[in-house]
C-alpha cells in the first residue's frame, strides 16, 4: 500500500489522520437524528412551527 518513497510507517500514519476526521461525521449524523426525535416527541418541534407560521401572518406591532 505504501507508494514509492513512502515508508509503511508514513501510510499508516496518513491513513490515521484520515479516518480520525472521517469518524466525526457519523457521530454529527446521528446527535442530529436524536435530537430532532427529542424536539418529536416532545413537541417542540411543533410549537416551533406554529410559532415560526403564525409570526409570518401578523403584521409588526407599532409602539401607542
Amino acid at each position: 500500500m505504501a507508494g514509492p518513497g513512502r515508508s509503511g510507517e508514513e501510510t499508516r500514519a496518513s491513513l490515521t489522520d484520515s479516518l480520525k476526521s472521517i469518524a466525526a461525521i457519523p457521530l454529527i449524523i446521528g446527535g442530529e437524528g436524536a435530537f430532532k426525535q427529542v424536539l418529536r416527541d416532545s413537541g417542540t418541534g411543533d410549537a416551533i412551527a406554529s410559532a415560526a407560521d403564525g409570526s409570518q401572518h401578523q403584521a409588526p406591532m407599532r409602539p401607542p
